[in-house]
């Protein structure tokens, strides 16, 4: 497991496009048992968070995902707000649990990596770490980015 961590954090440094991020994305999604991924991108000065990649989702889902006001009351919101990783437990029979990690950068928190996990695995101190690990690497490899340079016609989707 550790191995896999270490070859996509590896991979995400070398990542030349969108479509290889998506990728990364999908093999992120194996490693943490999660059944779709969705990047967050905000900006440092608080802006409204916007799904700019995900894996795991139809891209017209995608595509009619709203923003995510900073002040929301949910885990997105949450984790962009606090810096911290968000637990939602799965609830049987009705969800599955997520984890939210934050996409921290010297500058700040620049969105939220969502993850909806199998199997009740959130609770798992490996999958939040492996969670809280990819969302580091991916905040270096989008630190760029900010909503403005962000449009919807960007969004991918795997």
């Amino acid at each position: 497991m550790i191995k896999s961590a270490s070859e996509i954090c590896t991979d995400l440094g070398r990542v030349a496009d969108q479509n290889d991020l998506v990728k990364l994305l999908g093999r992120a999604a194996d490693l943490i048992d999660a059944s779709g991924l969705v990047v967050w991108v905000g900006n440092t000065s608080g802006g409204d968070l916007r799904p700019a990649l995900a894996h795991g989702y139809a891209p017209q889902a995608v595509a009619k995902m709203p923003a995510v006001p900073k002040s929301a009351n949910n885990a997105a919101a949450a984790a962009y707000r606090t810096g911290a990783l968000q637990i939602v437990l799965a609830r049987p029979g009705a969800s599955n649990g997520a984890l939210v990690a934050p996409l921290l950068t010297a500058d700040g928190c620049i969105g939220a990596l969502s993850a909806e996990i199998k199997g009740r695995g959130e609770t798992s101190d490996t999958t939040q770490s492996l969670t809280v690990l990819l969302a580091a690497q991916l905040a270096s490899v989008l630190a760029p980015v900010t909503v403005a340079e962000a449009p919807v016609d960007r969004i991918a989707s795997a």
